[in-house]
């Protein structure tokens, strides 16, 4: 995966803990513990890219 795709948690402070648990735990993003990074997660492109669409038609 290229490395704009990716944030790391070293990047992040404690406001953004929440949203990313939440986001994780979503399956939106996918935290790999092993680089302290996040990823998007399968289809969280997809559904970003129809949500956008969405949003621009009205």
């Amino acid at each position: 995966m290229p490395t704009n795709e990716r944030l790391w948690a070293k990047d992040t402070d404690e406001k953004d803990a929440d949203i990313l648990r939440d986001m994780v735990s979503n399956n939106i993003l996918y935290f790999d513990p092993t680089e302290a990074v996040y990823s998007p997660q399968g289809k969280s492109y997809w559904w970003g890219i129809k949500l956008y669409f969405e949003s621009i038609k009205k």
